[in-house]
């Protein structure tokens, strides 16, 4: 007989994180160009993805370098520049290859010029802080280019036999195969500063565009001039149109008031872009339009949720990117259609079983019309699809499940004074309203409990019919665990249990405001946060009888906690900070960084205390959600067991086997290694265990081995 083993161990999982809600990411992306037969966008964190078409994108890296903020084509070269002066260089816009540095200095945006080996132009102009320019021969020789100015540049573009870069205070400099000249202000006629340039090629057509001027003070909307440069003839005059003031506090559309950042030139024209720059909430897109330089559109509102940063045109459309990975494209400048969802909701909390994930979000600005969602499922924790989205008018409780728990095929979440349940995701009941606010609910010794306000505990065994066990109180609890047959639930208070029926009150609270608790390794594990985490960040605490509190780890960065979650043997809490931390423990006393730090995004969920991030566990991995969407998912931790001696006999066949602690698995048997058969089933305890099978005079020979779950 043939025992099969288990997989070896691996690289850390935990150092292994797949994004998986918005595909391919949720960075936001800076720069997009087209050449090569394909698209390239680049952005935050490194983040580099790529589409044939437009519509259906790859993510090539991220998180390998530092921020990009340009890209462009040419010669069968691309090219991407970013902070720190970071130039990278790829021939298929797969693999890339950094440029040893030419400068320190940001460099924020780029642009190629295919005729470089007759025009006496460089391949590449990159452009940057402090009046820094950069130019390439051959992709891979790059040396400094004189500006003549000290301000930041922006933007360039390539104009027949120059190109031309703009920036900080209405700069704009002409750079040609006999240096460079400096446009005097007075002839650009504005001081606002200038983030984007295009041009029409050879005709001559230059487009720059910028800043609004503030108003002083900012109820005078007289004194807002917002203005499209442009010039008919490669740079040597200069014309501007401007929109009538309109102040806009709430976004109306066409407002008149934005900043306009990106900008292309294609078969229909010009088409420029940017985002809302006087709501204080937020900063939704603004899309131009202009089929010359001049007698610009601003196109109806709802295009796009998140800013647009940048705008190029190839392959028969035009393709716009912009804040947490939002992608739009047209193929006619005037109807617009939304790739990359531009979806800001805030994930609150994630629930699965072995068949169904579920997460629970808070829209961001659901009132504004756009369609923020409220729930995420996936059958397989990838391949997330919304179940239910808001469209406008009121927030509902729909759109505001602040946790989630699963017991078997039912999970169950909590809304305020109320009870949401669904073994789907997608069709939804609910029970109440309770007495009191819910803040937490978990799924413990077969039962389901709700905690909140006033010392309110509820359990249910179906997530239907509710029993009360409240103490009397006026602290409120967040989480509950239980484990080694005890139940805790805490928060500003805490309470102990030992038939989840009768609960008993502290005699003292716990040292900090306990936000979401677990059990394993022999105690109860919390995250904690604190009313001011910048003078006292949150901590871990643990805790053997949930009486007893111990302090272990302070959130190094000065942030809160805002989530932890058990699997397999390891701990795994999360900071609410910007990025949002990870850090990982194997005994819940000692804890590590993992290395893996979610990028939050924008900051629109001011009202959501402590933090903005979530973490559960997931059939041996970890999923991890937060603001914008962001969903990521770890490497599988769970090594079912280690092998032992094996051996061979006349009462049967025996091996020894010692498992992972707190991980399912089965052992199966097959006589063609294809067939598989469960023949014992069990949750790991990290100790040595032996297996017999027996053997019969007409057992054919078996093969054996370890799975999980």
């Amino acid at each position: 007989m043939l025992l099969l083993s288990t997989r070896g161990l691996e690289a850390d999982p935990l150092s292994q994180w797949t994004w998986q809600f918005p595909y391919p990411q949720g960075n936001t992306l800076r720069a997009v160009t087209y050449g090569g037969g394909q698209f390239v966008a680049v952005g935050d964190n490194g983040t580099i993805i790529t589409s044939p078409d437009g519509h259906t994108w790859a993510s090539q890296t991220y998180g390998v370098f530092p921020n990009l903020k340009g890209v462009a084509y040419a010669s069968g070269e691309y090219a991407a520049v970013g902070d720190g002066g970071i130039i990278l260089v790829s021939s298929n816009a797969t693999a890339w290859t950094q440029i040893p540095a030419v400068t320190t200095n940001a460099l924020r945006g780029i642009a190629g010029d295919s005729g470089w080996q007759t025009d006496n132009l460089p391949q590449f102009l990159a452009v940057g802080d402090s009046g820094t320019a950069v130019g390439a021969n051959s992709g891979t020789n790059w040396s400094p280019v004189s500006t003549g100015t000290s301000n930041a540049l922006y933007g360039v573009a390539l104009n027949s036999s120059f190109f031309m870069a703009v920036g900080n205070a209405a700069t704009v400099i002409k750079i040609s195969a006999s240096g460079f000249s400096v446009i005097p202000p007075g002839t650009v006629g504005t001081t606002n500063n200038l983030y984007a340039i295009s041009s029409s090629g050879s005709a001559g057509e230059i487009v720059a565009t910028g800043d609004l001027t503030d108003p002083s003070p900012l109820s005078d909307a007289t004194t807002f001039t917002n203005k499209i440069l442009f010039s008919p003839d490669q740079g040597t005059t200069w014309g501007a149109e401007a929109w009538p003031p309109n102040l806009g506090y709430f976004w109306p559309p066409d407002s008149g008031l934005f900043v306009l950042t990106g900008a292309a030139y294609g078969p229909q024209g010009f088409v420029a872009v940017g985002s809302d720059a006087y709501d204080y909430n937020y900063d939704p897109a603004v899309i131009m339009i202009s089929p010359t330089v001049t007698n610009w559109t601003e196109l109806p509102a709802l295009t796009s949720e998140n800013p647009l940063g940048a705008v190029t045109w190839g392959n028969g459309l035009y393709v716009a990117v912009g804040d947490s990975g939002s992608i739009v494209v047209s193929t006619n400048a005037t109807n617009w259609t939304e790739i990359i969802p531009d979806r800001r909701s805030a994930i609150l909390a994630i629930a699965c079983n072995t068949n169904l994930c579920i997460a629970t979000a808070v829209p961001a600005n659901a009132t504004r019309g756009f369609p923020d969602f409220a729930i995420l499922v996936s059958s397989n924790s990838g391949n997330w699809q919304v179940s239910k989205t808001t469209n406008g008018g009121f927030i509902t409780e729909w759109s505001t499940i602040s946790d989630l728990a699963c017991g078997g095929s039912q999970f169950v979440g909590i809304s305020g004074t109320s009870v949401f349940t669904t073994a789907d995701g997608y069709s939804w009941q609910q029970q109440g309203p309770f007495t009191n606010f819910f803040l937490g609910v978990r799924y413990a010794n077969d039962k389901f409990f709700a905690v909140g306000e006033h010392g309110a505990i509820s359990s249910s065994v179906d997530g239907t019919n509710w029993t009360d066990h409240s103490v009397t109180t006026s602290g409120l609890f967040y989480g509950m665990a239980y484990g080694n047959g005890l139940y805790v639930a805490a928060g500003t208070v805490g309470a102990t249990s030992t038939d989840g029926t009768n609960w008993v009150l502290g005699p003292t609270n716990p040292p900090e405001t306990v936000y979401r608790l677990v059990y394993g390794k022999g105690l109860f594990v919390a995250a904690s946060y604190t009313a001011d985490p910048s003078s006292q960040p949150g901590d871990i605490l643990t805790s053997p009888d949930g009486v007893n509190w111990t302090v272990r780890f302070t959130e190094p960065g000065g942030q809160n906690f805002s989530g932890i979650a058990y699997n397999g043997g390891v701990f795994l809490a999360i900071s609410g900070g910007d990025p949002a931390a990870t850090f990982k423990s194997s005994d819940g006393v000692n804890w590590q960084a993992t290395g893996f730090s979610m990028p939050v995004g924008l900051d629109y969920y001011m009202g959501l205390l402590p933090g903005y991030a979530t973490v559960s566990a997931c059939n041996g991995t970890f999923l991890v959600g937060g603001k914008d969407g962001r969903l990521f998912q770890s490497g599988n931790i769970w090594n079912p067991a280690t092998l032992g001696p094996s051996s061979s006999g006349s009462d049967g066949f025996n091996f020894s086997y010692t498992q992972q602690i707190d991980v399912p698995y089965h052992i199966q048997a097959s006589t063609n290694l294809a067939d598989w058969t469960n023949v014992y089933a069990g949750i790991g305890i990290g100790q040595p265990t032996n297996f017999l099978s027996p053997v019969s005079s007409n057992d054919p020979g078996r093969f054996f081995r370890i799975v999980s779950p």
